[in-house]
C-alpha cells in the first residue's frame, strides 16, 4: 500500500469510527476483523465482541459469531433476532456473512435468498433508520491436482470446484438483487482478484472465481495477506455507505 492510499484508507477509517457498526459472521468473518487490527485500525475502531444494547450508546464496531454452520438460515434468524433484541434501532449499519460451508450440494438457492431478502426486509421495516450491507458468499480454493486422496492434509485444497461454481450461482443472483440499489460487499470477488486478474477455473464452459492461493492457509480461510487485502475492501465498500 503506497503512502496516498494509506492516507486515504485512514481518513474512511476516521470517519467510519464515527459509526455504530454491528457484524455477525463465522470464522471467516473473524479473519476479516484480525485483518483490520493487522492494518493497525483498532486505535481508530472501538472494537468489542462482547456486547449488549448499551454497547451501542457510542460508536462501536461491535461483531458477534451466530448461527451454525452448514445451517444458513440458522444465521439469519439469529442476525434478525439479535437486532430485534435491542441493538437495531441504534447501529447505523449492520451486516452478516454467510459461509462457504453454507453452500452444500442439496442447498436450494433460490430458497436460501428468498429467506435472506425476506429477513432484510423485515429489519429495514423495522428499522428505517438502518443500513444494510450485503455481502456475497465467500469461495475457496481448488485441490491440487498432485494431491488428489492425500488424506494426511486434514481437508486442506479438498473443496469440490462444483460447490465453488454452486457459489458464483447464489453470489451471481445477490449481486442482481442488490447491486447498485443496496450497499454491497462482494467478498468472492475480492477473494479471487489479486494484481488486477480474477484467479479462476474452467468448468461446464464457464470460468468459475477461486480464492486465490496467496490469500489462504488452508484453502478457505484467510491468511495474513488475505485478512488485510480483504479488510481493506471491506473498509471502502462500508466507507462508500457513510
Amino acid at each position: 500500500m503506497n503512502p496516498e492510499d494509506m492516507d486515504h484508507l485512514s481518513a474512511l477509517i476516521h470517519r467510519l469510527a464515527e459509526k455504530k457498526l454491528f457484524f455477525a459472521h463465522q470464522s471467516v468473518g473473524f479473519d476479516l476483523m484480525a485483518g483490520i487490527e493487522k492494518l493497525d485500525f483498532k486505535r481508530e475502531f472501538n472494537i468489542t465482541e462482547n456486547f449488549d444494547a448499551g454497547t451501542f450508546s457510542k460508536p462501536v464496531f461491535a461483531h458477534q459469531r451466530i448461527g451454525t454452520n452448514r445451517n444458513p438460515i440458522s444465521k439469519i434468524h439469529e442476525f434478525v433476532k439479535v437486532l430485534d433484541n435491542g441493538i437495531g434501532a441504534s447501529v447505523d449499519i449492520c451486516f452478516v456473512k454467510l459461509c462457504y460451508v453454507d453452500i452444500e450440494p442439496q442447498t436450494d438457492l433460490d430458497q436460501l435468498l428468498n429467506s435472506y431478502q425476506e429477513a432484510m426486509e423485515k429489519v429495514l421495516k423495522r428499522f428505517p433508520e438502518l443500513t444494510i450491507l450485503h455481502c456475497t458468499v465467500p469461495i475457496t480454493t481448488v485441490r491440487p491436482a498432485w494431491v488428489p486422496k492425500l488424506k494426511s492434509l486434514a481437508g486442506k485444497y479438498t473443496t469440490d470446484v462444483k460447490l465453488n461454481e454452486k457459489r458464483e450461482i447464489y453470489n451471481n443472483k445477490l449481486r442482481k438483487l442488490y447491486n447498485g440499489k443496496e450497499p454491497l460487499f462482494d467478498l468472492a470477488r475480492w477473494e479471487s482478484y489479486v494484481n488486477n486478474k480474477d484467479s479462476t477455473v474452467k468448468i461446464n464452459n464457464r470460468m468459475i472465481p477461486v480464492l486465490h492461493s496467496k490469500y489462504t492457509h488452508d484453502g478457505g480461510h484467510l491468511n495474513s495477506l488475505g485478512r488485510q487485502q480483504l479488510a481493506r475492501q471491506l473498509i471502502f465498500s462500508l466507507a462508500e455507505i457513510i
